[in-house]
């Protein structure tokens, strides 16, 4: 159901809420692609990380995507009693 702005706009409000998901959608897109989410905030002129936190919305590819990446790096680590080469 769409609801009308404070004008009693619901064409405008509606376009204003597709910009909000379009950009959400574009943030998501970005990190899933691996783009790092400083850079992200940086292309969506946020000032606080948290913002650029709260816009994007990870999905399983995503989680997926990050431990591949966490493994790949661990799997270059030796591990012994205390020392890691």
């Amino acid at each position: 159901m769409l609801w009308p702005d404070s004008s009693g706009c619901v064409a405008k409000a509606c376009l204003l809420c597709c910009d909000r998901h379009r950009r959400h959608a574009y943030a998501t897109h970005l990190i899933e692609a691996g783009v790092d989410l400083i850079e992200v905030q940086k292309f969506l002129g946020h000032h606080s990380i948290l913002t650029t936190v709260r816009c994007t919305h990870l999905t399983d590819q995503t989680k997926h995507h990050a431990l591949d990446r966490i493994n790949g790096l661990m799997d270059g680590f030796g591990i012994a009693w205390g020392k890691v080469t």
